[in-house]
């Protein structure tokens, strides 16, 4: 018992001693192998169909009635944007999957493209989130859609930490911290 102990308690000191790089996930710098030390095996494993650089804030596998949703969504836009299939390891940070940890990766790729988390608790309204980062961030509006439903969010924008704070509920609270870094036209890219 005491070696499990003193086992478990120099994986936790190695832990806090990992580069800032490990610490919190980075989008081109991550991969999937560091998502498996630090979170174990995934509650749920599975490809999502995409618009290529599209940011899914709660994303979901893949499904066959909503291609046609994806290519009505990639005739709309100007730049026509392909299909893309993410792949993405989910854990459940609630009962039944109530709350997700994702981390998104392109199909095949071992580079995060994205992540999204629970937000800590000095993240979790507009004026802690200011606090913690020492300054008003960017205020974006964006529209999700989530099978029938369309969610707009408000989301604070702290680029240069490569972080956006979701607000999606209506007591304002943030719900969801993304990783992510965006191109010149907000799709999510590799640094």
């Amino acid at each position: 018992m005491t070696t499990r102990i003193h086992a478990f308690a120099a994986i936790a000191l190695l832990w806090l001693t990992l580069p800032s790089a490990h610490a919190q996930p980075r989008p081109g710098v991550t991969t999937r192998a560091d998502v498996l030390a630090k979170m174990g095996e995934p509650d749920m494993s599975f490809q999502a169909d995409v618009l290529a650089g599209d940011v899914e804030i709660d994303p979901g596998p893949g499904d066959p009635y909503g291609i046609n949703e994806l290519l009505r969504h990639s005739r709309e836009e100007g730049a026509k944007r392909p299909l893309a299939l993410y792949d993405v390891m989910q854990y459940w940070d609630g009962p039944k999957g109530t709350s997700r940890s994702s981390f998104v990766f392109r199909e095949g790729e071992d580079r995060l493209l994205y992540a999204v988390v629970k937000p800590s608790p000095s993240e979790e309204t507009y004026v802690k989130a200011q606090g913690r980062y020492g300054r008003e961030p960017d205020i974006e509006q964006r529209i999700h859609e989530s099978g029938h439903l369309i969610i707009k969010a408000i989301h604070l924008v702290y680029r240069e930490e490569g972080v956006e704070l979701v607000i999606d509920r209506p007591d304002g609270k943030v719900s969801k911290k993304i990783y992510v870094h965006r191109d010149a036209k907000g799709h999510a890219t590799l640094p």
